[in-house]
C-alpha cells in the first residue's frame, strides 16, 4: 500500500547533474546487502507535471503495482547469480495492464527488458496527452503492445510490436490560456498521419517499431527506460503523445 507522488515544473530549469544507474545505486549502499526475495504489493505511483506553456498540469498514474525481486545483491561473489530479476505488473490509469520482466546484470549494469501493455483504453491517457502533449484522444484501444529491448549505460536498442483499433486523435492549440482543437492539424491526423486501425491482420513489419535511443546521463533511469519505449512506439504507431515527453 505504498504511494509515490512526483511533481515536476517544466517552467523551471532542470538540474544538470549526472544521475546514477541502477547498478550505481546498489554499489553506493555503504553496507553489504543480500536479499533472497523482495516483494512490493498494491503500490501506486503518480507523476504530475506543469507544462512550459499552459495553465493546467498533466499526470499519469500507475496503480495496483506488484514487484517481485530476487537475488538483490550489491557486492556479488563469484558463486552468486549474475542478474537481479524483477517481475513487474500494474494498471495504467486504471485503463490497461502492463507486465514486464527486467534482468539487471550485476557485472556491467545492462538491463534486459521484456513485457507488454494490454487492453489500454487510450482516452484514459488524456490527463497527460492534453496538457503536456497538446493532443486529445477521442477514441481508441491499444489491444496489445509487446516490447523487448536492452538498455546499456549508453544506449537502448530493441523493438516493439503492437495492435490497436478505432484510434481518433485531435491536435490542440493554446488560445487565451485554454486548449482548443486545431482544425486543420486534426484533419491531417484523422485522414493522413495516423491510421485508425492497425490490427493483427496487418503485416507484422507495419506494426513493428525500432528502439534506438541514446541515454542522457543527466536524466533518471526511469526517464531513460520510458523514453526508450516511447521511441519504439513513435516509430511504429505515432502514439507517443499519450505519455509525458
Amino acid at each position: 500500500n505504498s504511494n509515490v507522488y512526483v511533481f515536476r515544473d517544466r517552467r523551471l530549469p532542470r538540474e544538470m547533474k549526472r544521475q546514477p544507474t541502477p547498478l550505481d545505486y546498489l554499489k553506493n549502499i555503504p553496507a553489504e546487502v543480500r536479499i533472497k526475495n523482495f516483494n512490493l504489493n498494491n503500490a501506486s505511483a503518480t507523476s504530475e507535471e506543469f507544462p512550459k506553456e499552459g495553465a493546467q498540469t498533466g499526470y499519469i498514474k500507475i496503480e495496483r503495482i506488484y514487484i517481485h525481486l530476487n537475488s538483490v545483491i550489491n557486492q556479488p561473489k563469484s558463486s552468486d547469480p549474475k542478474f537481479i530479476t524483477a517481475q513487474v505488473k500494474g494498471s495504467i490509469m486504471n485503463a490497461g495492464t502492463i507486465k514486464a520482466t527486467i534482468n539487471l546484470s550485476l557485472i556491467n549494469g545492462e538491463q534486459n527488458i521484456k513485457g507488454y501493455i494490454e487492453n489500454l483504453d487510450l482516452p484514459a491517457m488524456n490527463p497527460s496527452a492534453e496538457n503536456l502533449g497538446k493532443f486529445k484522444v477521442e477514441s481508441g484501444v491499444l489491444n496489445r503492445l509487446d516490447f523487448d529491448f536492452v538498455a546499456t549505460n549508453e544506449k537502448a536498442t530493441g523493438k516493439i510490436v503492437g495492435v490497436y483499433h478505432d484510434l481518433v486523435v485531435d491536435k490542440l492549440k493554446l488560445k487565451d490560456e485554454k486548449l482548443k482543437e486545431a482544425k486543420l492539424p486534426s484533419f491531417a491526423l484523422h485522414h493522413i498521419i495516423i491510421p485508425k486501425n492497425k490490427d493483427a491482420s496487418l503485416n507484422i513489419k507495419h506494426r513493428t517499431g525500432k528502439i534506438d535511443y541514446a541515454r542522457d546521463p543527466t536524466r533518471l533511469v526511469t526517464f531513460y527506460l520510458l523514453k526508450s519505449l516511447l521511441d519504439g512506439i513513435r516509430d511504429s504507431f505515432a502514439l507517443g503523445f499519450v505519455l509525458p515527453k
